[in-house]
């Protein structure tokens, strides 16, 4: 609703996943995005923003590609490369802050605020990234993770991301639970705030 009358908004957006199981230890994923129109993010201003998916560049580009191999009987597993950390748009595996409910921003919540921690200073975009998962009992994971701060791949090294997270993961009454502590530290330029 716009004070010059009602508005009617849209918004297109196409994802294709590709993933490709090399060997029982290795693996790589691939995700390319485009759309159209901004939604109502446009008009309703909020803090978090009302639809994730809504992506107003009609350009073809490469949002993920990674590679993952694992290590120890599937104890240990290395990814590196264009990472989303937070494994927003499905793949819920080495993901952090990961929920089974709600971590699809493309199927579940469209809001970030419903997604991830909206507390938590995530990088920019999907950029160069490593990251290492121990899994040495099915209660019991953890993470940790260092990436380009900024995602724009320029001076990787001057602005890093780094998350550290164990999760325990019990399991009551066929039901699994997810509990984690996790801690960041996102040393890019931010505002001076005064």
């Amino acid at each position: 609703l716009r004070s010059d009358g009602d508005a009617v908004d849209a918004s297109l957006a196409a994802e294709l996943r590709l993933a490709a199981k090399l060997d029982e230890f290795d693996k790589v994923v691939a995700r390319v995005e485009a759309g159209s129109g901004q939604g109502l993010d446009g008009n309703v201003p909020t803090i978090s923003g009302l639809n994730d998916s809504a992506d107003d560049d009609a350009a073809l580009r490469l949002t993920e590609l990674w590679y993952q191999r694992r290590f120890l009987a599937d104890r240990l597993a290395l990814v590196v490369g264009k990472i989303d950390l937070t494994g927003a748009c499905g793949h819920h595996e080495n993901a952090f802050d990961a929920n089974a409910a709600a971590n699809d921003a493309c199927l579940q919540f469209l809001s970030s605020a419903f997604v991830n921690n909206i507390a938590v200073d995530w990088p920019d975009d999907n950029g160069p990234a490593l990251a290492l998962w121990a899994y040495p009992h099915d209660l019991l994971h953890a993470g940790i993770a260092v990436a380009d701060a900024d995602g724009d791949w320029n001076d990787v090294a001057d602005h890093t991301f780094l998350m550290l997270q164990l999760e325990f993961r019990p399991k009551l009454a066929d039901l699994q639970g997810n509990y984690r502590v996790y801690g960041w530290i996102n040393n890019k330029d931010h505002p001076t705030v005064r």
